[in-house]
């Protein structure tokens, strides 16, 4: 639950993260085929997260951003962002200016994309532009 998903140019669906029975959280990244109905791995990132975004790139690939990452010592809303290939892999993308989980992010007409609001230990009023 709590997962992330987008819809990639390709027209299958990458699925990240999430919480497992409200006890473990994953970095797993799965390809949904909507032809086949077949789940695929895609690898994981090096952070796992719960409520992130995942939004799509001009080159077919995805971003994945912001989220709510725990552990045993507490909380944290990673600035780190993820990016995945078109064709499967992951490699490290530009920080976030502000932590924060269950932003909105929407990719613009030049591949941007524009991260606004969630939370952190309170509301995130920021609205930043990542170019990944």
């Amino acid at each position: 639950m709590h997962h992330a998903a987008t819809r990639l140019a390709d027209g299958r669906a990458l699925i990240f993260g999430g919480k497992k029975s409200n006890v473990s959280f994953l970095s797993d990244l799965q390809i949904f085929d909507p032809v086949t109905g077949v789940f695929d791995r895609a690898g994981r990132t090096f952070s796992s997260r719960t409520v992130a975004n995942v939004v799509p790139t001009v080159d077919g690939g995805a971003v994945v951003l912001g989220g709510l990452s725990c552990s045993f010592n507490g909380c944290d809303n990673p600035v780190e962002t993820f990016l995945v290939a078109a064709g499967g892999g992951t490699s490290d993308g530009p920080d976030l200016l502000h932590g924060r989980a269950s932003a909105s992010a929407t990719v613009l007409l030049d591949g941007s994309i524009l991260v606004a609001g969630g939370y952190a230990s309170s509301s995130v009023a920021f609205v930043e532009r990542l170019a990944p």
